[in-house]
């Protein structure tokens, strides 16, 4: 079934996301109520803008959320979403050893650091990118789905983007042509300015924000954002594996295919946690990260956020980024008990091209 086939789902751009998880926060904050824990990040990516899930949901005890299903059928607040079998199916991911993982980010990064760059003074990418998306007003928090389609085309930092909306089924596959595109003349390109010195790309990631006792949850997702963008140079690509490789947490997550088809290794680290129960945890009073994850954890509501990383094992190239919410998705949300994707990202085409508008294939 098709995600968008009810008129009532609407995508909502960028700029009204961003203003939305600033009104969820205010909401907590304003609430006389104790606050509702939903899932649970650091407030900066470092340089990075965190516009997705989890991130935005830390909405008041007033809020009433609804959700706005994949195939269309809105479901307010009494019961599950009846559209919600149409959500995308994880990816077959395994949970292997650390060494193991440390060894295939190194194998990658050493292909990515003997590639030869492309011709061409204009870097293109081509994604295909599914998200969880939430929509606040009037105290209620709305949550639909959003496949869509992008290219860009950046030189120096900026450059121009084309979105469309893309129909897919299930497992990822494209059903019909995308929408009409929009296009934004000024797309800012993050990763532009990445070093590829491990400390200084460290210090770049994590940004100048203090992030408490989470460093590695932000340190983990910054890498995962900047290789979703598809923008990132081959040299760039290899000093994030190397870094990622750096960090305990990160784990073989087996051989897969990806959404497109193509054959890829995984590795998984966690990036963050989140409320998972029936109904959402009430806490008052300013807690710690632990106190957080350990008081969820005596409920039996701890739920953890992991980003898997697909890559091409010959070439090291990234082929597709997705986070995973397990055991299932985040209170409030009234989705099915399982792991549910958060988002994910898949790198179709890459590579320097002649001029704006040009493709590599």
């Amino acid at each position: 079934m098709n995600l968008y086939d009810v008129p009532d789902v609407r995508p909502l751009p960028r700029s009204r996301r961003d203003a939305d998880v600033a009104m969820l926060v205010r909401l907590a904050e304003e609430s006389a109520e104790p606050r509702r824990l939903l899932p649970f990040a650091p407030a900066r990516l470092g340089r990075h803008r965190r516009t997705r899930l989890r991130l935005a949901f830390a909405a008041a005890a007033a809020a009433t959320v609804s959700v706005a299903a994949a195939a269309g059928v809105l479901t307010l607040d009494t019961g599950q979403a009846m559209g919600s079998p149409a959500l995308p199916e994880p990816l077959s991911f395994t949970h292997g050893s650390h060494d193991s993982a440390v060894a295939v980010l190194l194998d990658a990064a050493n292909a990515q650091a003997t590639t030869t760059p492309g011709m061409g003074p204009i870097t293109y990418a081509k994604t295909r990118n599914y998200a969880l998306q939430v929509d606040v007003a009037d105290h209620t928090a709305t949550t639909t789905v959003e496949t869509t389609v992008r290219e860009v085309w950046v030189s120096h930092g900026s450059g121009m983007a084309k979105t469309a909306r893309q129909n897919t089924t299930r497992s990822g596959v494209p059903v019909g042509s995308p929408t009409k595109e929009t296009t934004d003349m000024h797309w800012q390109d993050n990763n532009s300015d990445l070093p590829t010195a491990a400390a200084p790309l460290r210090a770049a990631l994590l940004g100048a924000a203090p992030t408490g006792g989470d460093t590695a949850f932000v340190l983990a997702q910054a890498i995962m954002s900047s290789l979703a963008q598809g923008t990132t140079t081959a040299a760039q690509t290899a000093a994030l594996y190397r870094v990622l490789a750096t960090m305990p947490g990160v784990f073989d997550a087996g051989a897969v295919t990806d959404n497109a088809g193509r054959a890829g290794r995984a590795v998984g680290i966690q990036t963050g946690y989140f409320d998972a129960g029936a109904t959402c945890a009430a806490v008052s009073g300013a807690v710690s990260s632990q106190e957080m994850q350990t008081a969820l954890a005596d409920h039996g509501a701890l739920g953890v956020g992991t980003t898997y990383l697909v890559l091409d094992p010959s070439t090291g190239q990234p082929l597709q980024i997705e986070s995973l919410d397990t055991p299932n998705a985040p209170c409030g949300l009234r989705l099915p008990a399982h792991p549910t994707i958060e988002q994910y990202s898949l790198i179709l085409e890459t590579g320097q091209v002649s001029k704006t508008g040009a493709t590599v294939s």
